[in-house]
């Protein structure tokens, strides 16, 4: 699991339930690690996120063909691509006095 300081900058509702977030990496300034994309599953549970929030995302890398076990079917799978999965999203909020609060 990798997590960042970052800010969402676009999102879309896909087929079946799944949501695709960009994120801008507010730690780097490098090109190649600017923006990421994370998928949130559809069974996942996560506060609704809005353009311009800000706060620490968790994420993990999925590389296509490594396995994983299902609980729901009780046996070994494959995933079918690479991704990013979205695993969670703690939004930072200021307070009135510009204090940050997590």
């Amino acid at each position: 699991m990798i997590t960042l300081y970052a800010e969402l900058v676009a999102f879309a509702n896909d087929l079946g339930g799944y949501i695709n977030y960009v994120f801008k990496n507010l730690e780097s300034d490098s090109w190649d690690n600017k923006y990421i994309l994370c998928t949130q599953y559809p069974n996942w549970d996560q506060l609704p996120l809005k353009i311009g929030d800000i706060g620490y995302l968790t994420y993990t890398e999925i590389i296509g063909g490594t396995s994983y076990y299902s609980i729901k079917d009780r046996d070994t799978k494959i995933y079918g691509y690479t991704h990013n999965r979205f695993d969670r999203f703690i939004q930072e909020k200021k307070t009135d006095d510009n204090k940050i609060v997590i």
